[in-house]
């Protein structure tokens, strides 16, 4: 199921213009939760996201061992919340979702 899902890349390139309209962080922070749940849905397989989402895999075991992400686990599988992703992708892809335009 997911492993047809594109890029995060791709998807934050083909809705920038929602990222243009928001004015402060929590804005985009929120604009970014809402697009990553409706794309994705509200769990997300662990296994999935170093291929979807371009995060090393150390530095998602570093997020999940400092208690910044919470896992579920649901017999051998093991889930995280796609909006505890927010933020950490919002960082990897902070220059991306914040280009400014002078049209």
């Amino acid at each position: 199921m997911l492993t047809n899902s594109i890029n995060v890349e791709l998807l934050l390139k083909n809705n920038l213009n929602i990222f243009k309209k928001c004015k402060t962080k929590n804005e985009k922070m929120k604009k970014l939760t809402l697009l990553l749940t409706k794309s994705y849905g509200k769990f997300i397989p662990i296994s999935y996201i170093p291929e979807i989402f371009n995060i090393k895999p150390h530095t998602l075991r570093y997020h999940i061992d400092s208690k910044s992400i919470t896992t579920l686990k649901a017999g051998l599988k093991v889930f995280i919340k796609t909006s505890d992703l927010t933020t950490l992708i919002f960082d990897n892809y902070k220059n991306l979702i914040e280009v400014k335009y002078e049209n």
